[in-house]
């Protein structure tokens, strides 16, 4: 992705989000691809629904800020994504795939509709929180991703299918997410991976990093279910105190 455009290079990692999200359902055997999940733990198919939901949140956030009107941010996002799961737990995969499809398709178009200059420009809207629109587009479409399709591999005990996934996504991010903010933001959500998948010292070498890049994510990670496996270690105590 060398020598790309910004939009190209975001363009591109939104499709890889999508294509990871095929590879995934690829690996399940019939009888997991077909469990229907429940809202205390999802099936591999309403972790699908759930990415794309939230794509197509940020495609109306777009359009909204650009029609100069307040986006619905989702605030409730508790009962928004219980509303999903509602809606499509039931729907079949073809169903699922051609909305996750839509889904991208239409965020793909709307961040092409922006100049090179919008998509890096720091904060051009107030919801973004300081945060460039690339860097919202890959954190909604990779990031979030490989949150959950990562946990997907995890739950299913592979996690060298996650670690591989993590590993072949990550350097290309970082084409994208520039800046102290965005770079703390990776970090993290590596760290996050991979203490889920019980690395627990990778994990608090790279928060470490990560509270250097974003101090304000120190406290949040106490209150991040993510990172449940570290919080007792002496290590992680050390870092917060």
């Amino acid at each position: 992705m060398n020598g790309e455009s910004l939009k190209s290079k975001t363009v591109a990692l939104i499709r890889r989000g999508r294509q990871l999200e095929r590879e995934t359902v690829a690996a399940l055997s019939p009888a997991q691809r077909d469990a229907v999940g429940t809202l205390e733990r999802w099936a591999t198919k309403d972790k699908v629904i759930h990415i794309n939901a939230w794509k197509a949140v940020a495609v109306e956030n777009y359009a909204a800020s650009r029609a100069g009107e307040t986006p619905d941010l989702r605030d409730d996002f508790l009962a928004f994504n219980n509303t999903m799961f509602e809606t499509y737990r039931h729907q079949s995969w073809a169903d699922v795939a051609t909305y996750a499809d839509n889904s991208t398709n239409a965020l793909i178009a709307a961040v092409e509709s922006y100049s090179e200059e919008e998509l890096g420009q720091a904060g051009l809207y107030d919801w973004l929180g300081g945060r460039t629109l690339a860097e919202q587009a890959v954190g909604t479409c990779i990031w979030h991703g490989l949150m959950h399709m990562t946990e997907a591999y995890i739950e299913r005990g592979d996690g060298t299918a996650a670690l591989d996934m993590l590993n072949c996504v990550f350097p290309l991010t970082l084409e994208v997410l520039q800046g102290d903010r965005a770079l703390g933001t990776a970090k993290y959500n590596q760290a996050c991976i991979y203490a889920q998948m019980g690395m627990v010292e990778g994990a608090v070498a790279l928060l470490s990093d990560a509270f250097v890049l974003r101090p304000d994510l120190k406290e949040f990670s106490g209150q991040d279910s993510d990172l449940t496996n570290v919080w007792e270690t002496p290590l992680y105590q050390e870092l917060v105190a």
